[in-house]
């Protein structure tokens, strides 16, 4: 498993021919849970078209490219099929945020897996985090 640090990037084909993936994340805040989302943006970076986002409250969407397949109170486990997703998504960008008011995260990490192994991990280094109420921990873009 390669473990990536912040702000690296990849090919996903250079890491797995795989189209079928989980992304987990988690995270934690002292004294309150974490919620984990993930958006579908367009090409200017807006959220595409009229597709909420993923999370426990809606755990699928983005015409069933990303399902929310487990959550709980620090972390979330989300199946992408990456040939369903739409041509206006061109990112999906995964979110943990502390679900409590002026509550900082402790911690936070994304690990890309397929078949239940792990392919590419980021763990936040916790000195990064001060004061940061939501974090996106990770992306997977289309590159022309």
């Amino acid at each position: 498993m390669r473990t990536f640090a912040m702000g690296e990037k990849a090919r996903l084909a250079d890491l797995t021919a795989a189209t079928a993936l989980r992304v987990e994340v988690a995270g934690t805040a002292t004294g309150t849970d974490i919620a984990a989302f993930c958006f579908g943006l367009d090409e200017e970076g807006r959220i595409a078209g009229d597709r909420p986002p993923v999370s426990s409250a809606r755990p699928a969407s983005l015409a069933s490219a990303v399902a929310l397949v487990s959550g709980g109170a620090a972390e979330a486990a989300f199946d992408l099929d990456l040939e369903a997703v739409a041509p206006e998504v061109h990112r999906l960008l995964f979110v943990v945020a502390s679900v409590g008011p002026e509550i900082a995260l402790d911690a936070g990490s994304v690990v890309l897996t397929v078949d239940g192994e792990p392919v590419v991990a980021f763990i936040m280094d916790p000195s990064d985090m001060k004061g940061q109420r939501a974090l996106i921990l990770g992306e997977v873009y289309r590159r022309d």
